[in-house]
């Protein structure tokens, strides 16, 4: 059922216990790391006694962290619709996270010890244990609280197999693309008996520069399908960029502007994806580095390449019409209150130095350091933004561009409550940034926490699997026939997971891998049983 078309029924929840007694927790935790602290202070004699009680500390502080994680709730308070006419509006999902207080012990740690690592790399060092929501579900992958759908998808109708099997190896020079820049190749799957087989026709050719696009999609398929239970289907897998609409595409981010736009699946948030102790770290890393919005700078920040969805390459003919131009030239007209340049020209066709000049890159930024500033700018690229992703974790609010084109979790990130919005054309901009700029820090922050609580309880590795499960089941449930074995379909077996997601617990992946030596076996002996009749 399209997202344009469902009206949730809404479950009363009893998460607020559940939040007020993780803070509780936690903030005893505060209280004992600041004890400690105090302790290292008044007391250099005695170290080994502290650094014991130190260990054991922050142990205990460690296991409440991912307690509190991992029993964050959600709730469906509404539908929000689009002031800039995104079609089918947003869901405002209300998480009970609030942000990880952060002792004296803390600051330190990641202001003086680790401070030549970004808090992204902390985090992903940090060894996540396999804990029971790793474990494989005995159930098919689930809505979300309200029957909200866990990934965005919009199709009226059902599949049918002849337009499954018009669908064109690649697609931007087919007429199905519908003039799509940013489309590129289409390969073909089925799941049989929890397998996942592809059409190796498709897969053995050459995939221009998009093979490790495949073998992460390929990764996250089997994780999804180690986790739950999925019916036999058939499904089309698009590695590009592009959202053509009216072809039943499993993909990236699809145009809700069109009522057969297609379905969506996580796809780079698959190698970035944090377990719950590893969410924490990041979190409390973010609170130490970077101070209260009221201290930061006071100004938007953005730091982009000129990509587009509308064109493929920059030329001199076209480059004032790049909506990324457009964020450029705000950040030479208004350097009061936007920090926003090129830093480079990524697709371009130039024949002079014109539009360099006219529009000179400036440095590049890490993209943790947004954190210095009281707002940070998305804006689409090819397709979706896949930068929002990322900025979704962080504790800075972010002004995003009102865009029909959404991520698989994008028709919950509810403008006024999580993020805000400007027009799709930049046209209101500046008075936006301005706007925001003026207003209380407090209500900013809030924003800001509740766009964190939405990553850790949507983006999070597991959640990743589970949106990818239930695109499968949607796709499944729409299509008109019954999926069987055909000829040039080979199995991709478990033991090709995971390599790409490497923060997962090593024994998620273990468990995954075993699989794939049983599935291996299996396959041998139909086979050989098969060649002996």
């Amino acid at each position: 059922m399209s997202v344009s078309t469902y009206h949730p029924r809404f479950k009363s929840r009893n998460w607020r216990h559940h939040s007020s007694a993780s803070t509780t927790t936690m903030r005893a935790c505060t209280n004992r790391r600041l004890m400690r602290s105090l302790l290292l202070l008044i007391s250099i004699s005695g170290c080994s006694l502290l650094l014991a009680v130190n260990m054991a500390s922050d142990t205990l502080c460690k296991t409440a962290a991912v307690d509190q994680l991992r029993h964050l709730h959600a709730e469906i308070r509404g539908h929000v619709p689009s002031s800039y006419d995104v079609a089918a509006g947003y869901w405002h999902m209300d998480v009970n996270y609030t942000a990880p207080p952060v002792s004296l012990l803390a600051r330190s740690r990641y202001l003086v010890a680790s401070k030549n690592s970004s808090c992204w790399d902390l985090a992903a060092a940090q060894r996540e244990p396999f804990t029971a929501q790793y474990h494989p579900q005995q159930h098919p992958p689930t809505e979300l609280p309200g029957g909200i759908p866990r990934s965005v998808w919009q199709w009226q109708g059902g599949i049918p197999r002849r337009l499954f099997d018009l669908v064109p190896f690649y697609l931007r020079e087919s007429e199905a693309a519908g003039g799509c820049q940013h489309c590129t190749f289409v390969l073909r799957y089925k799941v049989l008996n929890g397998q996942l087989y592809t059409d190796s026709k498709r897969r053995r050719r050459a995939l221009d520069g998009q093979e490790e696009e495949a073998a992460l999609l390929e990764e996250l398929l089997l994780a999804a399908l180690h986790m739950y239970k999925v019916p036999d289907v058939d499904f089309l897998l698009h590695l590009g960029d592009g959202a053509p609409p009216g072809l039943p595409l499993v993909q990236a981010n699809i145009n809700r502007s069109n009522a057969q736009a297609g379905f969506t699946i996580p796809k780079y948030m698959w190698r970035d994806a944090l377990g719950p102790q590893q969410f924490q770290v990041l979190a409390e890393c973010l609170q130490a580095r970077y101070p209260p919005l009221s201290q930061r700078l006071q100004r938007a920040v953005w730091r982009g390449s000129n990509t587009d969805s509308r064109h493929g390459l920059m030329d001199e003919a076209n480059a004032m019409s790049i909506m990324r131009t457009r964020l450029h030239v705000y950040g030479m007209w208004y350097p009061d209150i936007i920090d926003a340049h090129y830093t480079a020209f990524a697709q371009q066709a130039f024949q002079t130095n014109c539009v360099e000049e006219l529009l000179p890159p400036g440095p590049t930024l890490p993209l943790e350091a947004f954190n210095r500033y009281a707002l940070v700018l998305d804006i689409d690229g090819n397709g979706w933004s896949d930068r929002y992703r990322l900025l979704a974790h962080a504790n800075t609010p972010v002004l995003k561009q009102a865009s029909n084109l959404t991520a698989f979790f994008e028709h919950l990130v509810a403008p006024g409550a999580v993020v805000q919005h400007y027009a799709h054309d930049l046209s209101d901009l500046p008075v936006r940034v301005r706007s925001l700029l003026q207003q209380q820090p407090e209500q900013l922050a809030k924003m800001a926490e509740q766009q964190q609580g939405l990553a850790h309880y949507l983006l999070n590795q597991v959640a990743v699997m589970h949106a990818t499960a239930y695109t499968l089941l949607t796709v499944a449930q729409l299509s008109q026939w019954k999926p069987v074995m055909e000829d040039d379909y080979n199995l991709v077996p478990f033991s090709k997971c995971c390599s790409t997601a490497k923060r997962l617990p090593a024994e998620f992946v273990t468990a995954v891998r075993a699989r794939g030596v049983a599935g291996s076996k299996l396959e041998h002996r139909s086979s050989t049983r098969s060649a002996s009749a």
